[in-house]
């Protein structure tokens, strides 16, 4: 899975303490390297916010980010709806609190397909739809094509 790195990005950037961001693929989960998660502003930073984006074959989003038995403590996800952007159908979840939802814990998540790819985007909280789609677009935007 070639990791896509995001052309949008929030305001504020990226703490320059490398502790507080990473990079995770394959999770021990996967052997095959069909998912990543890019994590960026882990914790509280005044000025920066936490967001994350991150892709994979269907079967591993679903198993990397949905697996409430990978949490440390379990939750639901939640459907929120869908939302037609363009040629794009972003699906957008959320997840519960931290430290419920794995790494995803007090985040809403956007999500989309292209091309057999399952892309995702979000920026930590619950009121940031319109950055989370954005993030997401321009990820889809310079993703690879099908083979």
């Amino acid at each position: 899975m070639p990791v896509l790195c995001p052309p949008l990005i929030p305001t504020g950037g990226v703490v320059a303490d490398p502790g507080l961001y990473g990079f995770e693929a394959p999770p021990p989960s996967d052997k095959a390297g069909d998912f990543y998660l890019l994590t960026f502003n882990n914790g509280d930073n005044p000025g920066h916010i936490h967001w994350i984006v991150g892709a994979g074959l269907d079967d591993t989003v679903q198993s990397n980010l949905f697996d409430a038995r990978t949490w440390d403590v379990p939750g639901r996800t939640r459907l929120l709806g869908e939302r037609r952007y363009g040629p794009w159908t972003i699906t957008f979840y959320r997840f519960p609190p931290h430290p419920s939802g794995g790494a995803l814990g007090g985040h809403d998540l956007a999500l989309a397909k292209e091309a057999g790819t399952t892309y995702f985007a979000t920026v930590h909280g619950h009121t940031h739809h319109d950055a989370d789609a954005a993030m997401l677009i321009a990820m889809l935007l310079t993703a690879p094509a099908a083979p």
